[in-house]
């Protein structure tokens, strides 16, 4: 088994894997927040945009149409692609037309283009109906250093979600502090674990441990999303989250997660197809997960 050398890491605090983002990496809007034409209050003050298309009938159907397709999965957890799992590999849009046209929708990509004043680029879905229970994190780190803010995510709730179920939890303005930087998380690791594919998964633990420090410190308030079906939450890269444990292991939590970049961020995702209002990234279908 491969030995992973967490020491120097462990001694790493929130001042040691941050820095100050520079304005010219931010969103356009938060660039442009004088601009009544562009600007979305939320999203500048909280790194959030809370969307209701439970009235719009296009929408909804859209949804009864992946759900139908997401159904037919087995529920097994001894195989990777599972009903309660969902598929295993980055870019199940591809398997799942209608996973595509819900991500893609007029709806998601009027507001990520305002966010990122270009057409949005899908390339990660999430497709599990339990909780992820991935702790503390921004995304930021996780991509290309370049990427900075052209960034964003989109949790679709594909029926009404209950709070036991391990719901979505933020620290609303987070996005506002320092960013984790995977640069410097790297700094802290020996060699052979910034090589590992699963280092996110390796340093999870101390990278929440930094945040909870830096949540405690600045004594911000915690937010959970428990939508009702066809409510959309969309989020800044930089804005700390999780998915909360369940209080119910029973219970599923029917959502689709995507993420997106700004299309022309994103020079190391090749082939780019048009769809829709957007773009999706034409990445591997055979299982492996593509790190972001």
């Amino acid at each position: 088994m491969l030995h992973h050398d967490l020491s120097r890491l462990a001694r790493a605090r929130w001042d040691d894997l941050t820095e100050q983002q520079p304005d010219e990496t931010k969103t356009y809007m938060e660039r442009h927040a004088d601009d009544p034409w562009v600007v979305l209050t939320e999203w500048i003050d909280h790194g959030t945009l809370h969307l209701d298309f439970s009235r719009d009938k296009e929408f909804m159907e859209m949804i009864d149409l992946y759900v139908a397709e997401r159904e037919k999965l087995i529920m097994d957890r001894a195989i990777r692609s599972n009903y309660h799992d969902g598929w295993h590999f980055s870019t199940s849009y591809l398997v799942c037309p209608s996973m595509t046209y819900l991500g893609l929708c007029r709806h998601i990509c009027f507001y990520l283009s305002k966010i990122f004043n270009e057409q949005p680029l899908l390339h990660l879905a999430l497709t599990g109906w339990v909780s992820t229970q991935r702790n503390w994190h921004q995304d930021s780190y996780l991509n290309p250093p370049n990427v900075w803010s052209s960034y964003a995510a989109a949790w679709i709730a594909l029926d009404d979600i209950d709070i036991d179920s391990g719901p979505f939890e933020y620290v609303p303005g987070s996005h506002r502090w320092e960013v984790l930087r995977r640069e410097r998380l790297f700094a802290h690791l020996d060699h052979a674990t910034t090589l590992d594919p699963n280092w996110p998964t390796i340093t999870q633990e101390h990278v929440s441990y930094v945040c909870e420090e830096k949540i405690a410190m600045m004594g911000a308030k915690r937010k959970l999303f428990v939508p009702r079906k066809g409510q959309v939450l969309l989020w800044h890269s930089n804005l700390i989250h999780r998915g909360t444990v369940p209080r119910n292991h029973e219970l599923l939590r029917k959502s689709l997660i995507l993420h997106y970049s700004g299309y022309s961020k994103r020079i190391d995702m090749e082939p780019k197809v048009r769809h829709a209002h957007g773009f999706y990234f034409q990445g591997p279908t055979d299982g492996s997960v593509r790190m972001m």
